[in-house]
């Protein structure tokens, strides 16, 4: 990726960054790697980077009132509360805070003081800028398989902030999270720590990120695209002893038309009740799209 452009603001002491992406970024590469492995390491800017650390920072210091009043778990937005989210049973309740964002709501989200906080501007700023990685991935894989129809994914797909409090990560459990697959076209994945671990061949494996890294995988939507040719990725979160509050940035990809034909055979695929039925194993509300 291209480095961060500073610019000095007149004379005065002011500095611009731009967080612009890297439009020349290795596009085609990565979704071939997505094609044949199901998952591909990319970079991402330095905004992103600067934006993830910032809302590690901030994540602590968001009121509990807040978080009441930004929730709206009936069309998986806002703050959720903690255990909500568990894969099929309530047993398996994600050891973390979630908050999650829609570009689709953001012009209601106006309506509530919480949007002028530093926080919510830090996940802004991270989605328009990991919205450009979806869909030029998307595209990217679209074109490799000659497909010609459009699959837009901004307003279908949604931003999630993962904090994994200290007095949640302190049990014998060995995994925060089990293992699973995401039930979207792919998920671009942002931790600040080890703990994330892919299955290949049947094997753990843990993932290894530097700090200007991510890892986006393929998800069940995009298997049913591909005429089962690219297979989901299953993954785990590990609980591992960490210097810190462990925390992941993870935007999911989604493309939610009522019909889509495969990308070979032309076969109907009903792409929003198939991502519906994967999200409501998560113990979530169906979909919204109004």
């Amino acid at each position: 990726m291209q480095g961060t452009f500073v610019k000095q603001a007149s004379e005065s002491d002011l500095i611009l960054i731009d967080k612009k992406v890297d439009t020349a970024a290795p596009w085609p590469a990565w979704a071939e790697q997505i094609i044949q492995t199901g998952f591909a390491i990319v970079s991402i800017s330095p905004g992103m980077q600067s934006d993830f650390e910032g809302l590690q920072v901030l994540a602590g210091g968001v009121r509990f009132k807040d978080k009441q009043n930004f929730s709206f778990v009936e069309r998986t937005d806002g703050y959720f509360p903690v255990g909500y989210s568990f894969l099929k049973e309530k047993e398996n309740s994600d050891l973390c805070e979630i908050f999650n964002y829609w570009h689709r709501f953001k012009e209601d989200h106006q309506k509530y003081d919480f949007c002028k906080t530093d926080f919510y501007s830090r996940i802004a700023s991270y989605e328009a800028q990991v919205s450009v990685y979806g869909q030029k991935i998307v595209d990217e894989i679209c074109r490799k398989y000659d497909y010609n129809r459009p699959v837009l994914t901004r307003e279908d797909s949604y931003l999630q902030f993962n904090h994994y409090r200290e007095d949640l990560r302190l049990c014998k459990k060995r995994y925060l999270q089990g293992k699973h697959e995401d039930g979207h076209l792919i998920t671009i994945i942002k931790p600040n720590a080890p703990g994330l671990v892919i299955y290949q061949d049947g094997k753990e494996c843990l993932v290894d990120l530097a700090k200007d890294q991510a890892i986006v995988i393929a998800g069940s939507l995009l298997t049913q695209l591909s005429d089962g040719d690219i297979q989901p990725v299953y993954h785990a979160v590990l609980n591992l002893t960490l210097p810190a509050a462990r925390s992941s940035i993870v935007y999911n990809v989604n493309v939610l038309a009522h019909s889509l034909p495969s990308f070979r055979a032309g076969a109907d695929i009903r792409m929003f009740e198939l991502a519906n039925e994967q999200h409501l194993q998560f113990g979530h509300n169906p979909y919204v799209l109004a």
